[in-house]
């Protein structure tokens, strides 16, 4: 078996990926399709979506006016298709379980923590874990799907890092970025993850964590408190292509002329 050393830079692939339709699962920045969402002192951007109870507590709440819980509406808004999400999460996990790695021969090894990885599907057998940064280098359009059999965690301070090509293109995207995890993934402290992720059992926040993505999950979703010393918070950004922008403002215009005085 042949195991990654923590400097080594993963060689390009021939091979463009597609990108991951998540459907209407897409729509939702936080999703439990089986369990609860919880978080304190937190702050959450995008619609929250929960078979179970949706709980916030001393919580910023960015959202677009959309959190429903048990197939009921949460908030004044109204949204009918909270099953076709859950439907839309199974497919998602459907069609990466489907995907073949990028290269069949190359095993990754557990500690994936210090390595570059270039455009492609990775699989681990078991278990990930970093105890360092994570580097996605690529450009724009560059898909990037990682298939963890079981849980992946990650140490306090990790950064899942989005960089530049050598000849300037780039850098990726964190909606061009999914997480496939059999178990649960834990985030260390004010770590970073950039991506969407598709768990089967839960996903824990560590104190001041950030994800730059989706939090999608069979089990609960819980977001711990905020980092009081750095006053840092937990953050869950939808990707902009989800958002609802306001319209825009009509154009300006000037004020009609007075009229002219008539003759003497």
């Amino acid at each position: 078996m042949l195991f990654v050393l923590l400097s080594l830079s993963l060689a390009a692939v021939a091979v463009q990926e597609r990108a991951v339709d998540l459907g209407h699962a897409g729509d939702f920045a936080v999703l439990s399709t089986t369990d609860y969402v919880t978080c304190t002192d937190g702050k959450l951007t995008g619609s929250i979506g929960a078979a179970g109870p949706v709980t916030f507590t001393r919580t910023t709440y960015e959202g677009y006016g959309e959190t429903y819980q048990n197939g009921a509406v949460a908030t004044s808004s109204s949204y009918a298709g909270l099953q076709t999400a859950f439907a839309a999460f199974n497919s998602a996990n459907a069609n990466v379980s489907a995907r073949p790695v990028t290269d069949p021969t190359f095993i990754v090894g557990t500690a994936i923590g210090g390595v570059t990885f270039k455009q492609g599907t990775y699989w681990w057998p078991s278990y990930a874990h970093a105890a360092t940064d994570i580097t996605l280098q690529g450009k724009a359009d560059d898909v990037f799907i990682f298939k963890i059999a079981d849980y992946f965690v990650t140490a306090a301070d990790v950064k899942v890092v989005l960089k530049n090509n050598v000849d300037g293109s780039g850098p990726p995207i964190a909606t061009n970025v999914v997480w496939q995890v059999g178990g649960y993934v834990t985030m260390g402290a004010r770590s970073t993850i950039q991506g969407t992720l598709l768990v089967k059992k839960y996903i824990t926040f560590g104190a001041g964590a950030f994800l730059y993505g989706r939090a999608l999950a069979q089990g609960y979703v819980v977001l711990a408190t905020m980092n009081e010393v750095d006053e840092v918070y937990n953050l869950i950004a939808i990707a902009a292509a989800a958002k609802r922008s306001p319209p825009s403002p009509p154009p300006s215009r000037s004020p009609d002329p007075p009229p002219s005085p008539p003759p003497p």
